[in-house]
């Protein structure tokens, strides 16, 4: 009777041989679930870190963040054909325009909150994004119409 080669996996994915003995590869269910999860775990995390005064998203940062070698982050990011610096541009456009919008606080004091050096360069990204200089995205929703809140 033979026995079957692989006994069990781990929660980690690693595939186990009978005995306990580590096969020395990966389940690929377990890979495709974790390359699907870590854009959203990343983004959550850059999110995380630009609400906090100070903190700067780096690559370092959410690889140590999440428990992971920076290279297997990027291989990971790069299974989903998705780079770091793409998210850190997605989540940096989501919250620039929603803080623009908002009118709660000046431009220094989003391009920094943002991670930006200063505010011309948080200006070209906006403009970049938009088609808008920060200023000029927030006359024009000031010259919008507002939605009512409810509509029956």
């Amino acid at each position: 009777m033979t026995r079957p080669l692989v006994q069990s996996v781990s929660p980690n994915g690693m595939c186990r041989a009978p005995g306990g003995i580590s096969l020395g590869f990966r389940n690929k269910r377990v890979l495709d679930v974790e390359s699907r999860d870590i854009v959203h775990r990343v983004e959550r995390e850059i999110e995380r870190l630009m609400s906090q005064p100070g903190a700067a998203p780096t690559l370092d940062g959410i690889a140590f963040s999440l428990g992971l070698h920076v290279r297997t982050l990027q291989r990971r990011l790069g299974r989903q054909d998705v780079a770091f610096r793409e998210l850190l541009d997605i989540c940096r456009r989501r919250r620039a325009i929603s803080e623009v919008g908002a009118r709660e606080h000046d431009l220094a004091t989003i391009a920094a909150r943002l991670g930006y050096s200063d505010a011309a360069h948080f200006s070209r990204a906006f403009r970049r994004w938009t088609g808008l200089s920060p200023m000029a995205y927030r006359k024009a929703m000031e010259r919008r119409p507002r939605q009512p809140n409810n509509v029956d």
